[in-house]
């Protein structure tokens, strides 16, 4: 019975069985015979975390941005166009306050914009069932690329304001992502 099936040994680092003929882990890719000291000197490799993405999730995570992000700006838009039409009535008005007017809505413009990411990555960590910051991130890196080409076609400055926003989009989306993992898989995994 010993002859047929291969004795085998769990790795010491991610704990997945190996035929005892192997040198190295199939998963982690770990000497298998080490001493803990070796061990713990060992790099951890990238190629597991690249492994783990899901392609899927990045797709339906930016798609689901730009939806949540369409329908949050056109809400701060129409409030804008509410808001200048009546502003717009006959009577004086000054520069200092139209200006002050327009860097509320830029504001407002802006919060929508990363909250539409955080939104975003939530749902789609707590649709997924899984772990999804990750690829929010990327998502948001995505969004931003697109936005980018696109917008690059209507002003040129649309590259400066993606540029500006990619990082806090990013940091938003990994946070809701987060969230979403805390509200969302964990609680149903158990």
């Amino acid at each position: 019975m010993e002859a047929t099936s291969q004795k085998r040994q769990p790795c010491r680092k991610c704990g997945k069985p190996n035929p005892s003929s192997n040198d190295y882990c199939r998963q982690c890719g770990a000497l298998l015979e080490i001493s803990t000291a070796m061990l713990q000197a060992q790099k951890r490799p990238i190629m597991p975390i690249v492994k783990g993405l899901s392609w899927k999730w990045i797709l339906i995570s930016t798609l689901v941005t730009i939806g949540f992000a369409a329908v949050l700006l056109s809400g701060v838009a129409l409030l804008a166009w509410l808001f200048f039409d009546r502003a717009s009535s006959p009577g004086p008005t000054d520069l200092a306050s139209t200006l002050k007017d327009f860097a509320g809505f830029a504001a407002g413009g802006v919060t929508a914009f990363l909250l539409a990411f955080g939104l975003a990555s939530f749902t789609i960590a707590r649709i997924a069932g899984r772990p999804t910051a990750i690829e929010a991130v990327i998502s948001a890196f995505a969004v931003h690329s697109l936005l980018a080409t696109v917008g690059s076609a209507l002003t040129s400055d649309a590259i400066y304001v993606a540029i500006l926003m990619v990082i806090p989009s990013a940091v938003v989306a990994g946070l809701g992502g987060k969230v979403g993992e805390l509200f969302g898989w964990k609680s149903r995994k158990t």
